[in-house]
């Protein structure tokens, strides 16, 4: 389905595997389309449900040799016509240590970054943001919207605090000035094998401002 849509990239941002599930599913996935288009990850907080650092690290490494490119904390060049957009992506773990993604504003910018509430946090903003994380509200209720955000591993008996109750990126596209923040709802679920909201593929389309002499 995703490469039906003929992308020029696809950028991943997080949570596409929980253990104890076996990771091979994903693995394979990434193999499959980085055989096509190159394909870009950054991880999110389910990436981070490992036993031990050395899990982890074999989990990036897998990733890699899979054939995505990680984002982890790191800027890449995009290229098509002469032109450049930097694409840069923020780890979970900068997220929790409040670090901010440094922002090169002779070129359009594109973050890449699992939670979208970030966008509330940065500043400068890039020029586009891509997210995911809140599973679109995980239930939608007419005339309400969506209800909750994940819990971010806080223990069940805390979550119903203020935060974790409709929230205000979930899915589609908000702006802030000329800065636009892309949520996705995602494809699968977490914990429990039900989804209350349809899966969804993200299919965005970038289009130059600048002058030609055709127009």
């Amino acid at each position: 389905a995703v490469l039906k849509s003929r992308p020029d990239v696809v950028i991943l941002a997080g949570d596409l595997h929980e253990p104890p599930h076996s990771p091979e599913p994903f693995y394979n996935l990434l193999s499959q389309m980085s055989a096509r288009v190159p394909v870009f990850y950054t991880e999110g907080n389910h990436d981070l449900r490992k036993r031990d650092s050395s899990q982890y690290n074999a989990h990036l490494e897998q990733i890699s040799a899979s054939g995505a490119a990680l984002l982890n904390d790191t800027v890449v060049p995009l290229q098509k016509g002469g032109d450049c957009v930097l694409l840069y992506g923020q780890s979970w773990r900068g997220i929790k240590a409040k670090q901010t993604p440094v922002f090169d504003l002779d070129f359009p910018s594109i973050l890449v970054c699992h939670d979208p509430m970030q966008f509330d946090r940065l500043d400068p903003l890039p020029d586009l943001m891509l997210s995911g994380h809140v599973h679109g509200g995980i239930l939608r209720l007419p005339w309400i919207g969506p209800i909750f955000a994940p819990g971010d591993g806080t223990p069940v008996y805390k979550r119903f605090a203020r935060r974790f109750f409709f929230p205000k990126y979930s899915k589609g596209l908000y702006h802030k000035g000329a800065h636009t923040l892309a949520v996705t709802q995602g494809l699968g679920f977490s914990i429990l094998p039900i989804r209350f909201i349809p899966p969804e593929i993200m299919v965005l389309t970038l289009k130059s401002n600048k002058k030609t002499n055709n127009s």
